[in-house]
């Protein structure tokens, strides 16, 4: 991969952005997203412009955010509520977190509080906003009505969620996405776990979702290594009888090659349906797999990531550039995995 590429995007990420007529505020295709890539371009190159632009990013999606109306990750305030954590966390930015994000929190709240709100969201819109609020109970002051408040709706959502998954969201896809339900929802209910409030009731879904979990062995082989991790991170101690031997049986089953032989085309490089999520999934189960069959997954993709079609159709195609530029499903997302992630495998 020529670092020239990736300069000569960069550039035209800018100016996309700039002549932007229609302002788009969210983490997973628009400035929240953008402002993300810039904050980790400017530590990475040490160039103080990136920053500024970031900078200057981040202020737009502040002041525009009474416009959005939807809670998911990608395009509503969940996303942008984690992409302002992750600034804070990381000292990007400077700010006391709780303060930044308390009327982001109060909107997503009532959404979920009241049946006329939550009523018409998707089980996927909920579990993303589990996971929101896992990540913001963290930052509460322990005995705090604050943290009670999170339990509360954390507890109310879990059982929400529960009921509105379908077997849709619960079986194996044929195709690889982010959005498959069955592990999102596992790795959602292992970090509640952590806080020790309602294991119980936790350790019952968990139960109940056995019949579904232990029957299903995904047909693509990228879905095997999705269920892994969504069943990996359910602690020993949670875990129902029979779940480690069908982690067995996946690891077993599990063929790393086939993924990246016959499973991703070779347009399937962003985090939203390959290469970028797919390496930061083996990355997470190197404990389990192993290293050596990690190493040589990851050290399988750059062969995938340096086919020239994607990255021709991003240099001279605009209007798929313009669908392809954002972190979600897009050039910034695969940008950062190259520059964070492959710098030892990858030549930029």
């Amino acid at each position: 991969m020529d670092n020239n590429v990736l300069h000569h995007l960069d550039k035209k990420l800018i100016a996309s952005i700039e002549k932007g007529e229609k302002k788009c505020y969210d983490l997973g295709h628009g400035e929240m997203g953008f402002s993300l890539y810039f904050y980790c371009l400017s530590r990475l190159k040490g160039d103080k412009a990136y920053k500024n632009r970031a900078k200057k990013l981040l202020d737009s999606v502040m002041a525009g955010i009474d416009t959005i109306q939807t809670i998911d990750i990608r395009t509503g305030l969940t996303g942008i509520g984690l992409g302002v954590d992750f600034l804070i966390k990381n000292s990007y930015v400077k700010g006391n977190i709780n303060t930044i994000l308390q009327d982001i929190d109060d909107f997503i709240f009532r959404q979920l509080s009241f049946p006329k709100y939550y009523d018409s969201l998707e089980a996927m819109t909920m579990i993303e906003a589990l996971y929101y609020f896992s990540v913001r109970l963290a930052s509460q002051k322990k005995g705090s009505e604050t943290e009670y408040l999170f339990k509360e709706i954390i507890i109310k959502t879990i059982n929400n969620a529960y009921l509105k998954l379908e077997k849709t969201q619960l079986n194996g896809r044929f195709i690889y996405d982010a959005a498959y339900g069955l592990p999102l929802f596992l790795y959602v209910l292992s970090r509640i776990g952590r806080f020790g409030f309602y294991n119980v009731r936790i350790a019952n879904i968990l139960r109940e979702l056995s019949p579904v979990v232990l029957s299903t062995v995904p047909a693509l082989h990228a879905n095997r290594l999705f269920l892994l991790w969504g069943m990996s991170a359910i602690g020993e101690d949670m875990r129902p009888e029979g779940w480690n031997g069908h982690i067995r049986l996946l690891m077993r089953e599990l063929d790393m090659e086939k993924i990246v032989n016959s499973e991703l085309n070779d347009r399937n490089l962003y985090f939203s349906d390959g290469a970028v999520s797919l390496f930061l999934l083996a990355e997470q189960l190197r404990e389990q797999l192993g290293e050596e069959a990690v190493s040589l997954f990851q050290k399988s993709l750059p062969a995938k990531i340096e086919q020239p079609e994607v990255w021709e159709l991003l240099l001279q195609t605009g209007y798929y550039f313009e669908e392809r530029r954002g972190l979600y499903d897009g050039y910034c997302g695969l940008s950062l995995l190259i520059r964070t992630q492959m710098t030892q495998i990858i030549r930029i």
